[in-house]
């Protein structure tokens, strides 16, 4: 698969309505994704969500933002296509530099930091991540 200005890679297990795995390539780094759907009731389903990667030089610049809020943004997208199937796909770019855009990026930064302070990263260190994160997704500089 490949995904438009952004990662590819390769399914390696399907079960349909069950679970999906691939792997999730970009810049030069390769990651393992598991997706897991689970049946809550006639109406809803349960999505787990597995990402996993080894430390790198990409991950000492964003810490776990830069994978976290790029699939909270995707699931944010899911939500508005469930919740609107016939709306029009709304702009990434415009989003991530709107207003609302830049406050939601931001705020997914910023909780990602504290998530990698109470896993033992130093504050300052992992707010400085946070503050890439932003910028890249807002297209702002730090």
């Amino acid at each position: 698969y490949h995904v438009q200005d952004n990662a590819s890679g390769t399914i390696t297990d399907c079960e349909p309505k069950s679970h999906i795995a691939f792997t999730w390539e970009f810049a030069g780094d390769t990651s393992w994704v598991e997706l897991q759907f689970a049946n809550e009731a006639p109406d809803q389903t349960r999505l787990t969500l597995t990402h996993t990667s080894h430390l790198s030089p990409h991950w000492d610049t964003y810490g776990p933002g830069a994978t976290g809020v790029g699939w909270e943004m995707a699931f944010l997208g899911l939500a508005l296509h469930i919740a609107n199937p016939n709306d029009q796909k709304p702009d990434e770019m415009e989003f991530a530099i709107s207003p609302e855009g830049i406050a939601f990026i931001t705020g997914s930064s910023n909780a990602w930091a504290k998530a990698d302070i109470v896993a033992g990263t130093d504050p300052q260190k992992a707010q400085a991540a946070a503050d890439q994160t932003t910028a890249f997704y807002t297209g702002q500089t730090v």
